[in-house]
């Protein structure tokens, strides 16, 4: 940032996946301090040899992750980037919503992958005028829809939204809906790159903000030309054809 403090970089989801890649990537070649919310911190912090920066985190839990908030801000100062990368994730061998969806899992899917982030937004924000940085991880299918697992893609289609809202009304706040496609977390030439993106867009949000730059950027990762393509044309020639002015 301008006065060069080291950023606070807030990760939900750290313990495993790819926010675990994301984290061990940070901590190994950037000088960001990484605050990382888990299931299981214990876990997390016998994984990761000690480091102490772990808190214990359940998305749902919504009045204890608004006192966490206030507990990080605390103790390490305002968080200028906050990843949400906590996700409720497709089913195994799920092949028919109508007939095998379970309907309490339906609602923890809106609460995990779409009302946790948003509230996890707003108290980032919360009481905040400095420029800040929200990444949220998504599904590449979130724009247009998908096959079978209707819960986990419109989960993430309604944080899409609200991200999008949300930078048209708080434009002094830069906001990324990452898009992901097929990663294969044993690749390091492919995990480089992502990690490469990241700290380059976290480096230099405060000053492209200052120089005017647009405060929302859609990102997706390790899509070929031809499926980013589809996936950009199918959503709006799709809905041109299907769409009727009355």
């Amino acid at each position: 940032m301008k006065d060069g403090k080291i950023k606070n970089i807030l990760v939900t989801g750290g313990g495993q996946n790819f926010g675990l890649s994301l984290v061990k990537s940070f901590l190994k070649n950037s000088n960001f301090n990484i605050i990382i919310l888990t299931r299981d911190s214990n876990k997390l912090k016998k994984e990761l040899k000690g480091y102490n920066n772990i808190f214990q985190y359940k998305p749902t839990d919504f009045n204890n992750n608004k006192n966490l908030i206030h507990k990080i801000k605390k103790k390490f100062g305002q968080i200028d980037v906050l990843i949400n990368n906590a996700t409720l994730n497709t089913q195994k061998n799920f092949s028919n919503f109508i007939k095998n969806s379970d309907d309490k899992k339906i609602k923890n899917y809106y609460l995990t992958n779409s009302v946790s982030p948003l509230l996890m937004i707003k108290y980032l924000l919360l009481g905040s005028n400095k420029n800040k940085m929200i990444i949220n991880i998504l599904a590449g299918r979130a724009l247009t829809g998908h096959t079978r697992h209707v819960e986990y893609y419109s989960s993430k289609a309604a944080l899409y939204n609200a991200t999008i809202t949300l930078s048209n009304d708080y434009k002094n706040h830069n906001f990324i809906n990452i898009m992901m496609g097929k990663i294969d977390l044993n690749n390091e030439d492919e995990l480089k790159k992502i990690f490469k993106y990241f700290n380059k867009v976290i480096n230099n949000f405060d000053k492209d903000t200052l120089n005017g730059k647009s405060n929302y950027h859609e990102v997706y990762l390790f899509f070929s030309l031809f499926n980013y393509l589809k996936i950009r044309t199918m959503f709006f020639v799709k809905n041109i054809m299907n769409s009727k002015r009355i």
